[in-house]
């Protein structure tokens, strides 16, 4: 591994690599990377941070970002990190897509270890986007990977009673079974979350009642709930406690499942017809006034 690490920075120190921005990330990129193989962790560090700043500031080809991200993902799984690990894995599959180049094999099953980040990070609407991830999709698809795919899909849909079908496997998996609570946690907020955005597309009144026949849990816990997603303005509005409903005026926006999607497009119809029907009103008023 010295002699690796002292040919790129041989390599990088030549004048066609110091000339192009992304030879120079992508040779930094491996060097730091073989220096976490060597638990050199304060040097590699020292790189990401630098390398980041790069990144962020230049207009770098695909192939550079694939590399850096590559490495930053190995340090973030050392790390343990997993929001980073989240937010930079989406990074690696998006630029690097269904190409077919080679990346250094750290036995890292990144498929894996990113629905277990966006699983177990603090955000609660980013589950969408591991799902609906052609790349990760297909990976996760493997038989060794179950319960994960069910886990996300109930995370998604805020599904409490797939959530608890799954518990007695998940509590077998040390990541999961200290988190029980705030995983439950999620999948409540979730559910808040699209049934929030089903009362305002369809114009219904959201009730307590609603929320915990929805979501599956004590009437008693639902303002408890409501309050949460308020403070994580993952919903915006105002609670009726007299009269047990809630006025909802924003929901945070999110990947929309396919029922989501037509709930939007009938509404959008009806906008569209609605807006029609104005227009034609206006026009005869207009030709009335006209002298």
């Amino acid at each position: 591994m010295d002699e690796a690490i002292a040919f790129l920075e041989k390599s990088s120190k030549l004048d066609s690599i110091m000339a192009d921005e992304s030879a120079t990330v992508i040779c930094t990129s491996y060097k730091a990377k073989i220096l976490l193989y060597k638990n050199e962790i304060l040097s590699a560090h020292d790189i990401l941070v630098s390398l980041l700043l790069r990144v962020q500031s230049k207009d770098l080809s695909n192939i550079a970002f694939v590399y850096f991200y590559d490495f930053a993902l190995y340090y973030y799984f050392l790390d343990s990190d997993h929001t980073s690990y989240y937010h930079d894995a989406l990074k690696f599959y998006g630029f690097k897509g269904t190409a077919s180049i080679y990346i250094d094999d750290d036995g890292v099953e990144k498929a894996y270890i990113t629905a277990v980040s966006c699983i177990m990070s603090p955000h609660i609407t980013n589950v969408g986007a591991v799902i609906y991830n052609k790349i990760i999709a297909t990976e996760l698809t493997k038989p060794k990977y179950f319960p994960i795919v069910d886990l996300l899909a109930a995370l998604d849909g805020g599904n409490m009673e797939m959530f608890e079908a799954i518990t007695p496997i998940l509590i077998k998996h040390d990541i999961f079974s200290s988190k029980m609570d705030i995983l439950k946690e999620k999948i409540v907020l979730m559910n808040i979350l699209n049934l929030s955005f089903t009362c305002i597309i369809q114009n219904i009144i959201m009730t307590f009642p609603m929320i915990a026949c929805s979501a599956n849990i004590p009437i008693e816990m639902v303002e408890h709930f409501l309050i949460r997603a308020f403070s994580l303005e993952i919903v915006k509005g105002s609670i009726d406690q007299v009269n047990h409903t809630v006025n909802l005026t924003w929901v945070k926006p999110k990947f929309l499942a396919v029922e989501q999607i037509a709930l939007l497009q009938a509404k959008l119809k009806l906008w569209n017809e609605r807006i029609d029907r104005f227009t034609y009103h206006m026009s005869d008023i207009t030709q009335m006034l006209t002298p």
